[in-house]
């Protein structure tokens, strides 16, 4: 997102608080918000950039993006993820064993599964009557899943709620969530 439009979505939101004079938006516009996103500690994996263009067929009369080298940055994924996983704060937020249940005979039991985690009980996996293929020998945990759950739901958003709260109090932070939401 352009700076231009960081700065009309900064204006957009601080808009919507004019109601409330003790309190404004976080960030005063882009920049303010870049160097908070550049302050915040990820560990120590830098950033990289890399320039790309649509590489289709273009002409002057395509539009503007088909003509214009964009800078991506990012950061490197696994790099990131091993920094996610040695963090402490994390220790007790990720289950990635899977789940075994087992009837008394010893055998497996999935309608447990589906019972207790709230699939629907009366649809039957299309493996149920093969005899050799078991679902639940086949999962493997979803790490990327439980990475976006873990680091963004539960690490995030919690964050976030707890800034809005202490910046605007609770019902200002609730009239913020509700527009999120």
């Amino acid at each position: 997102m352009s700076k231009a439009d960081l700065n009309d979505l900064l204006q957009i939101w601080a808009a919507t608080l004019r109601g409330d004079p003790d309190h404004g938006p976080p960030f005063i516009n882009s920049d303010d918000l870049l160097s908070t996103i550049d302050t915040t500690l990820a560990g120590d994996i830098p950033w990289q950039s890399f320039d790309i263009t649509y590489n289709g067929e273009a002409n002057k009369n395509s539009p503007s993006w088909k003509q214009k080298s964009f800078e991506v940055f990012s950061r490197d994924p696994c790099l990131i993820l091993h920094s996610q996983l040695g963090n402490t704060n994390f220790d007790s937020e990720m289950d990635i064993a899977p789940k075994r249940v087992f009837d008394q005979d010893g055998k497996r039991c999935p309608q447990v599964l589906w019972d207790d985690y709230g699939i629907v009980a009366d649809i039957m996996l299309f493996t149920h009557y093969f005899p050799r293929a078991d679902i639940h020998e086949l999962l493997s945990p979803d790490l990327l899943h439980q990475l976006i759950k873990g680091v963004f739901k539960d690490h995030l958003v919690t964050w976030v709620v707890e800034y809005l709260v202490l910046t605007h109090g609770k019902a200002g932070a609730a009239r913020i969530m509700a527009d999120v939401d």
